[in-house]
């Protein structure tokens, strides 16, 4: 992560963990048949989930001032007691990382349980 935090210079290139209570997201998702026998798999065609709010969040950044802990500590108290601030400034990157994890884990259930076998009427489907 780099950019500018209240006039001070990141350039993060730890982990970061963000923690949320009640997330409320969305989820797009478009789907192609895949036909084995006589199962239907999924394929995901598209897909995309939004955060769209929390109740709380808790924000953790390693190494974001270059390893100055101090500093580092300073603003996640600051981030963290008023993080309804931050939200709208993190979200994107958030929901970047929900989407890109979202898909990876859909993709690997879609490949080994038949979609056949969960939705009804999906064999009429084209």
């Amino acid at each position: 992560m780099s950019g500018k935090l209240l006039q001070l210079n990141m350039d993060g290139k730890g982990k970061t963990e963000v923690s949320m209570v009640n997330a409320l997201t969305t989820l797009e998702l478009r789907l192609k048949k895949r036909v084995e026998g006589n199962l239907i798999f999924g394929v995901v065609d598209k897909m995309n989930t939004e955060l769209l709010d929390a109740e709380d969040m808790h924000l953790m950044f390693q190494n974001i001032f270059g390893g100055n802990k101090d500093l580092e500590d300073s603003i996640h108290v600051l981030m963290n007691e008023n993080w309804r601030s931050f939200f709208g400034i993190v979200r994107p990157g958030i929901n970047e990382a929900i989407n890109v994890i979202m898909r990876r884990n859909v993709e690997k259930i879609l490949e080994f349980v038949p979609i056949s076998l969960v939705l009804d009427g999906i064999n009429d489907v084209q």
